[in-house]
């Protein structure tokens, strides 16, 4: 969203709107305005499929199960926002406890996200969640059917 604000407003953080429902980025400032565009963070479930797969992709590296689900996340984000708006970069957090990836859209993605939401019937979250868990088994040495013993591997039961 871009909103024209006061100047002020951005040097003072005056407007407790603007800096309470999301982050702002100036883009162009003239005079006593500037243009800002304001990203709100998306939420999506952590689905059963993901997590599995996030704890068999740790269990393969030796993590735990949290920081396999952040990279995880990680790298279904950052596929996903490179598809569609070619970024390299993305901003998001896991809470474990809650079972939500919390992640800051780019412009182009969020775009993205509202087309197909509006398409379907459906929320942009719905859509990003449908994405990323079909990102999940991606990486998995495996192809995705799970892990299977090779005779390299030195782990007990492997």
């Amino acid at each position: 969203m871009i909103l024209d604000v006061p100047r002020s407003t951005l040097r003072t953080g005056d407007s407790p709107f603007l800096f309470a429902t999301g982050r702002t980025t100036p883009l162009e400032c003239d005079g006593r305005r500037c243009r800002v565009r304001m990203t709100s963070p998306i939420a999506i479930s952590v689905s059963d499929r993901f997590r599995d797969a996030a704890a068999e992709w740790g269990d393969d590296r030796l993590m735990d199960v949290e920081d396999a689900l952040e990279v995880k996340a990680e790298q279904a984000l950052l596929e996903i926002e490179h598809l569609v708006a070619g970024e390299t970069d993305v901003t998001f957090e896991v809470d474990i406890d809650g079972g939500t990836i919390r992640h800051e859209p780019s412009d182009d993605l969020a775009a993205f996200l509202e087309r197909q939401a509006d398409a379907h019937g459906v929320d942009p979250a719905d859509v990003l969640e449908m994405h990323v868990d079909l990102f999940a088994r991606a990486f998995l040495e495996d192809g995705g059917t799970g892990s299977e013993s090779t005779p390299d591997d030195p782990r007990p039961g492997r």
